[in-house]
């Protein structure tokens, strides 16, 4: 089960366990889909949450994308005038137009194991489930403003799995009924698994998008022909393959909380 840190300053301390490599949380929620089968991850469809008003919570999704090879991807910021340079998982806000989205849908959703969401009215509440529809549309935006990668849209969406932090059968975040099992201090996290397909290359670059992005490739010192095409807050990306370093590169982005939420995932187990 995984751990809740006391601090921010306590995190880069956690050891993760030796046998957990960087698809590790991957392979948790494959296990959980395989063992569960159609089982929806939301069991809690009374439980509403207030998301448009003017003290609304301040929602963010992040993805942590892995390569089945060279492992997950971090981007480099160097633009934060508060901060050293660092290494971030892409995300951010979740934007009122993926909110309204979500409490529009009703749709069969296969990540979510099945079931159909409430087609509740904009502007008041939305169930969990909308919640975890809207921040998924919120990453996959994220992801693709920052490193072209497109996993928007109905035909791709599935591929960003929930990055489970705790057990869908016991969510005892502060016992909150409303809190997602990828769910951290009102940041959501979100997996998925990339490979060559889903960037450009030397031989096929980016097509050009405006002077906000530009291509690059890789910061380590080794043949990787895979780039990616960054925002103007990122100034390059690196692939890391140790869960440890992954957690302490990580520690100034949001506050140290990314670094927070990936380290309970890779020491993540599920007992049930």
């Amino acid at each position: 089960m995984a751990e809740t840190p006391s601090n921010a300053s306590s995190h880069h301390q956690w050891s993760i366990p030796a046998d957990r490599t960087v698809d590790h949380p991957l392979n948790v929620f494959r296990q959980y889909q395989k063992r569960t089968h159609s089982t929806p991850l939301f069991d809690r469809d009374n439980a509403t949450i207030d998301y448009d008003n003017k003290k609304k919570t301040d929602y963010r999704a992040f993805g942590l994308l892995i390569h089945p090879k060279h492992g997950a991807i971090l981007l480099h910021c160097t633009r934060k005038k508060k901060k050293p340079p660092h290494y971030q998982l892409p995300g951010g806000h979740v934007d009122d137009e993926e909110f309204h989205a979500a409490a529009a849908v009703r749709q069969t959703n296969s990540t979510t194991g099945g079931g159909t969401t409430k087609n509740l009215p904009p502007n008041t509440k939305i169930i969990p489930e909308q919640l975890y529809l809207a921040a998924r549309m919120g990453c996959a935006r994220e992801i693709y403003e920052e490193t072209s990668i497109d996993l928007r849209g109905e035909d791709k969406l599935d591929r960003l799995l929930p990055m489970m932090l705790r057990s869908a059968t016991n969510n005892n975040d502060n016992n909150s009924t409303t809190t997602l099992i990828n769910e951290y201090k009102h940041r959501i996290f979100f997996v998925a698994q990339v490979d060559d397909t889903d960037f450009a290359t030397q031989q096929q670059p980016c097509p050009p998008s405006g002077s906000v992005r530009y291509v690059t490739l890789p910061q380590q010192a080794y043949d990787c022909n895979l780039m990616l095409q960054l925002s103007v807050e990122h100034s390059g990306f690196r692939f890391f393959k140790d869960p440890n370093d992954i957690v302490q590169q990580l520690s100034l982005h949001s506050g140290g909380k990314v670094s927070e939420a990936v380290a309970m995932a890779y020491r993540y187990q599920d007992d049930s």
